[in-house]
């Protein structure tokens, strides 16, 4: 069974790079939000195991869309993902919810790091290419 994840960034490049680093041995289905509205429009009739969120994004950012998830009956664990790097950033996330914080960009074996010790994937051997069921464009490999 996928693990299904929910990437939420105003900048089509971060939700590309973000894509290209999940871990090679991690079935994952993936899906996009551009801002915080369409993640919870989209999370509001759809179960996603994990959301990684930006903090800075027009129409609902991130701080709003963790307040606003508080308010759902089944939520995603979410992974804040951000360049707002200062302590006051990261505690008033995890306050608000947030399981994880991680700067951007991201690098792989950091990421992957963070998803084994949130019990999310489990350490296997790494493929040479990722391989996701993306919403934009049926499946997608990446090398």
């Amino acid at each position: 069974m996928s693990t299904r994840v929910l990437i939420c960034d105003d900048s089509k490049i971060a939700r590309k790079q973000l894509t290209r680093i999940l871990p090679t041995d991690w079935d994952v289905e993936v899906e996009y939000a551009e801002h915080g509205q369409e993640a919870l429009d989209i999370l509001s009739s759809s179960v996603f195991d994990i959301l990684f969120l930006d903090l800075n994004m027009p129409v609902k950012d991130g701080y709003e869309t963790l307040e606003a998830l508080q308010s759902f009956a089944q939520s995603p664990a979410v992974i804040v993902v951000s360049g707002d790097v200062q302590p006051k950033a990261i505690e008033r996330v995890k306050n608000m919810g947030a399981v994880a914080f991680h700067k951007k960009p991201a690098e792989a074996d950091e990421l992957r790091a963070l998803l084994i010790s949130l019990g999310t994937l489990f350490n296997r051997p790494k493929r040479k290419s990722h391989e996701y069921s993306c919403r934009y464009g049926g499946r997608a490999v990446f090398s």
